[in-house]
C-alpha cells in the first residue's frame, strides 16, 4: 500500500506522539517508582512501527519495560491474559516472563528501543 507524502507526514506524527507519550509515562513511572527495574503497562497505540498481529481470544498485547542501572528502558510488547492486571506484580514476577522472551527478541527489542528514543 503507497502512501501520499500528506498521509505518510500525518502517520510519522502520530506514531511519534504515540512515542513521546510511552517514554513521558516510563520515565514518571519509574521515578515514582525508584526501586524497581521492570514495569508491566499497557500498550500505547500505534507506539511500536509495526503491527504487532492478531491474538487469539482471551490474550492482549501489553508492554515489559525494563530498566537498567543508567536509565535506559527496553520495551518489550508480550502477549498476556485479557484479566491480567497491569499493577501488582513485582520484579521478581516480571522477571520470570523476561527470562521466557528469547535472547534474540530481547536484541531486538533493545535495537527498537533505541531507535524510538531517536524518532523524538
Amino acid at each position: 500500500m503507497l502512501l501520499a507524502a500528506s498521509e505518510k507526514s500525518k502517520l510519522i506524527a502520530v506514531h511519534r506522539r504515540a512515542i513521546v507519550l510511552a517514554l513521558e509515562d516510563d520515565r514518571t513511572w519509574f521515578a515514582e517508582h525508584p526501586e524497581r527495574h521492570l514495569r508491566l503497562r499497557r500498550l500505547v497505540l500505534y507506539e511500536f512501527n509495526r503491527p504487532l498481529g492478531p491474538l487469539g481470544d482471551g490474550f492482549t498485547w501489553r508492554v515489559l519495560v525494563e530498566r537498567d542501572r543508567t536509565g535506559t528502558e527496553v520495551r518489550i510488547p508480550v502477549w498476556v491474559p485479557v484479566l491480567l492486571p497491569e499493577t501488582g506484580a513485582e520484579d521478581c514476577h516480571l522477571m520470570e516472563w523476561l527470562k521466557l522472551i528469547s535472547t534474540r527478541t530481547y536484541d531486538n527489542a533493545v535495537h527498537i528501543s533505541e531507535e524510538l528514543r531517536h524518532l523524538v
